[in-house]
């Protein structure tokens, strides 16, 4: 069965967005539209753009009058591949993490352009990637949250628009933009990264590089930069922060800073490693693609941590952990051992 008054997608637009504004055509919440049409469908308390089945996906196709191609094409899967594997639960690479908690957002992973958002209440695929940071049409750095209240976007808890904050009901509009941040260059280091996604190869240093070993290797450079404090200012130095999981302002110092190391590649690399004392030690956990892996050769090794000595074997602690492993009445062994101990 069609649905009564059946929308076209825009391009690029996400599943999320569509179904929300599906709803809202009908008159009904996003929640009571997709408990009626699918009916025992968890779909508001998951990141559907990434985690919707072939069967969720060949219904939306066969009530909107849509191709299955064309639904699949409105989640995030497609693009995917090209960013790297992640873990089906877990954090996906370079794809923002909404942070969902039943049907909470506690996580800025969705955002937007409040120009455009004036324009066509329509959410986009490219607006939930990491290194998307600006609108290409308005040449504006993007906004990842309400501007009057501060609160993570949840499109789906909003009843009448989602052009409006599901919290404090206001508009998504604008918010000062941050000065030390160079739209032309976001711009520019934006469109290297897009290129490549599209393209499927680059080149780093006059080599040519896969689009897949790009964003490896280029997600392990960022997850060195994020924790240090010249990127995140007045964070702890020891802190770190996944890159799917940081704000707008952070991920775009950060691609700033992979545009001019990758730009000058490897001098660059070469220079910032040592301004932030990087090693071969600092990759070896690291699945370390060949065109990053032959800088790192570079490196100078790094210490290695001296091994903690080995615990006596007949020490009064060992014995204690042994008896507590192999006999269920430890407790009263423990309080022999003790006394016995404190005795001598």
């Amino acid at each position: 069965m069609h649905w009564p008054l059946p929308l076209a997608p825009h391009e690029d637009e996400l599943l999320s967005s569509f179904l929300v504004r599906v709803a809202h055509r009908h008159g009904l919440s996003p929640y009571r539209f997709c408990a009626f049409h699918f009916p025992g469908v968890p779909v508001w308390n998951r990141d559907i753009d990434r985690s919707a089945s072939n069967e969720f996906l060949e219904a939306v196709a066969t009530k909107a009058g849509l191709s299955l191609e064309r639904v699949v094409q409105m989640t995030l899967c497609s693009v995917g591949a090209r960013l790297g594997q992640g873990a089906a639960r877990g954090p996906a690479p370079w794809i923002n993490t909404v942070g969902i908690y039943h049907r909470l957002r506690r996580r800025c992973g969705l955002q937007y352009c409040p120009d455009c958002m004036a324009e066509i209440p329509v959410f986009y695929r490219a607006w939930r990637m990491s290194f998307v940071v600006v609108c290409n049409r308005h040449r504006r750095l993007l906004q990842d949250a309400c501007p009057h209240c501060g609160m993570p976007l949840a499109i789906h808890r909003q009843i009448i628009s989602a052009q409006l904050c599901h919290r404090c009901s206001q508009v998504l509009g604008r918010i000062q933009q941050d000065p030390d941040l160079s739209v032309a260059a976001l711009l520019q280091a934006q469109l290297y990264f897009e290129r490549a996604m599209r393209s499927g190869s680059v080149e780093i240093g006059g080599q040519p590089v896969s689009s897949e070993d790009l964003f490896q290797g280029a997600r392990i450079l960022a997850s060195l930069m994020v924790s240090t404090p010249r990127v995140l200012q007045g964070a702890p130095q020891h802190q770190r922060l996944s890159l799917e999981r940081a704000r707008v302002q952070t991920r775009a110092r950060i691609l700033l800073r992979l545009a001019d190391v990758l730009g000058i590649w490897p001098l660059e690399f070469t220079r910032a490693a040592g301004e932030q004392h990087l090693t071969q030690r600092s990759f070896i956990r690291k699945s370390v693609p060949p065109w990053l892996a032959s800088a790192v050769d570079e490196l100078s090794l790094g210490r290695t941590r001296h091994a903690i000595a080995p615990r006596r074997r007949h020490s009064l602690r060992a014995k204690l952990e042994k008896n507590r492993r192999c006999n269920a009445d430890w407790r009263t062994t423990r309080a022999a051992l003790l006394w016995l101990a404190a005795s001598k």
